[in-house]
Parts: C-alpha cells; sequence; structure tokens
C-alpha cells in the first residue's frame, strides 16, 4: 500500500531530508513534472527560502530533479562555496590518477630497461650501477671506480 504524499506535507520546521523523502513519495503518486509542481506550491506555501531546509542538500536534490530554487545570500554562498569543493576534489582525482599512471609507467620503463640489459649480458647490478650514475651525475662512478671526489671549500 502506498502511502499517500497529501497527507504528510512537510513544514518550515521539516528537515530537508523530509522535503525529499516527500518529493519522492510525489513522484511515485504522480508524474516527476506534477511532483516538481506540487514540490514548487507547497515549498512556497510552508517554508521558502532562509527556513532550515533550505539546504545545499535539498537545492541539489531538486535540480537534479529539474526544479531550481530559489535562496538568499547564505544559500547562495554556500551552494557557490560546494562547487568549488567538489571542483577542487575532481581535480585531486585527475591528479591521483595521474600520479599512479606515471608511476606505473616509470616501473614499466625501469622493468623494461632492466630487461633489455639483462638480454645483453649485463647483471642487474650493471643496471642499478648505470641509474645511480645518472642521477648522481657520475659521483657514483667514481666512488665505485675508487676514485675520490673533492669537496669544494670556500
Amino acid at each position: 500500500m502506498r502511502l499517500d504524499p497529501s497527507n504528510i506535507i512537510p513544514n518550515s520546521q521539516s528537515a530537508s531530508e523530509q522535503w525529499i523523502s516527500w518529493h519522492k513519495n510525489l513522484k511515485r503518486w504522480f508524474s516527476k513534472k506534477e511532483a516538481n509542481d506540487y514540490f514548487v506550491r507547497f515549498w512556497n506555501q510552508r517554508a521558502g527560502q532562509s527556513s532550515i531546509a533550505d539546504t545545499h542538500a535539498l537545492r541539489s536534490y531538486m535540480q537534479s530533479q529539474g526544479v531550481d530554487m530559489d535562496t538568499d545570500w547564505g544559500g547562495a554562498f554556500t551552494d557557490s562555496t560546494m562547487k568549488v569543493v567538489d571542483w577542487i576534489g575532481s581535480g585531486l582525482n585527475w591528479t591521483r590518477a595521474i600520479i599512479i599512471g606515471s608511476t606505473i609507467l616509470g616501473g614499466a620503463i625501469v622493468g623494461y630497461y632492466f630487461y633489455v640489459q639483462i638480454k645483453k649480458g649485463k647483471t642487474v647490478k650493471d643496471g642499478a650501477v648505470a641509474i645511480a650514475n645518472a642521477r648522481s651525475g657520475g659521483a657514483f662512478k667514481a666512488l665505485s671506480k675508487g676514485g675520490k671526489i673533492k669537496a669544494l671549500t670556500v
């Protein structure tokens, strides 16, 4: 048995979750367009902007249902802030993907380098020494052959 949404219309003291639940119940009884029309009418009569139910969650949900709700300056500020936070979050996801992808690609390149060197008859130690020399600008090479590195003095 479906619950008749006209028996449980939220008011100005109702939380945003109750308004969202009520809208979902309206959609079960009516078409989405009719549910949206009823929601807007009762929202304007019973709660409206600046009520405790006027939250970002409710505005986001109703926007996903095709309803643009008016809000006060505080709500507009909250929505703008949430858009920036969402944008930063999506940027962090891209950054994380790039870092992970670069790490995998770098590991594959190093692995391939070792594979080629081993096929040429070199040992893994030779490959490691070559990488260390490349990273240290040749300082490791001088030390590995018994050479001395002079410290610069001022």
